[in-house]
This record gives C-alpha cells, structure tokens and sequence, in this order.
C-alpha cells in the first residue's frame, strides 16, 4: 500500500514540475521581442530558472544554425542558377564557423563567460544578416533560405533577451 502512495506523490511531484517549467517558459517568452516562437521553441524545455532556459535557448539557436547549414548544402546541389550556388555558399560559410562556436555555449553559460556567449550570438545574427543581404544584392533570385533566415534571427533575439535578463539577475 505505501509502495502506491509512493508513486501516486512521485507522480504529482512530476506533474507540478513540469506545469512550473511550462509556465516559467511561457512567462520568460513574454519578455521577448518574439513571444510565440519563443514558448514554440522552448516549450519542451523542463528549466525552472532563467540560466536552464537560456541553455535551452542556445541549443535550439544551435541546432536551428546546423538545420541551416545542411539546408543550404543541399540547395546548393539542387540549384541549378550558379548566381544562387555562390550566395547559398556564402550563407554556408556564414552559418558554419558560428554553428561550431554555439556548440560549446551550454559550457561557456556554466563558467559564466557572457562576452564570448555575447560574441557567438552576435556572429550568428550577423552571418543572417550576410545570407539575407547577400541574396538582395541579387534582386533577380529568390532567397530560399529567407523564412529559415529569418526564424534563425528571431532566435538569436530571443537568446539575446535571456542574456539581458541573465545580467538584470
């Protein structure tokens, strides 16, 4: 009988757990610039404090980063209109060396190291910038990257956010 008891207030435990890590991710997004992709984004995180939500944040910014560099290696083999090749090329490189840095965030979060974090986001967001320029200085194509880009962007603010709140803490 107290096996079951055992397990009944184990159960609740995780219940109630996991209702204050969705409600701390719902009211940390509403802080943001892009609150919906933000709770979207995180809403499978289990963190109960702000610096657990923010290594949430960098590993999906991290993965949405390699999502990209593989998008753009495929399109760049698809794509038959060489002026596209060279700018998905381009987008490539911007988003490769950040992806490999962004890897290593949850480490550099745990030691405190906000200037290198602060570096790696800001290089991330640059490189969107890069792909999506670099695509409009060619007004005859069409980004194929433009809305993954763009998702890619909002993430690095959304990053960019949790460190300022980070730092307000």
């Amino acid at each position: 009988m107290s096996s079951k008891f055992f397990y009944f207030a184990l159960f609740l435990a995780m219940i109630s757990t996991s209702h204050q890590a969705s409600e701390f991710v719902t009211q940390s997004c509403e802080k943001t610039l892009f609150k919906d992709l933000c709770t979207t984004a995180l809403e499978s995180s289990s963190a109960t404090d702000l610096e657990g939500l923010t290594k949430d944040a960098l590993n999906v910014l991290s993965t949405n980063g390699t999502e990209l560099v593989k998008l753009s290696s495929e399109l760049q083999e698809t794509a038959s209109d060489p002026n596209v090749k060279e700018v998905l090329v381009e987008c490539s490189k911007a988003y490769e060396g950040v992806t490999e840095k962004l890897k290593d965030s949850a480490a550099a979060l745990d030691s405190k190291a906000y200037g290198d974090l602060t570096k790696w986001v800001t290089a991330a967001m640059t490189g969107s910038q890069k792909c999506s320029e670099a695509f409009k200085a060619k007004p005859d194509i069409t980004s194929p990257l433009a809305d993954a880009n763009t998702e890619y962007s909002k993430l690095c603010n959304i990053v960019f956010a949790f460190f300022n709140l980070l730092a307000k803490s």
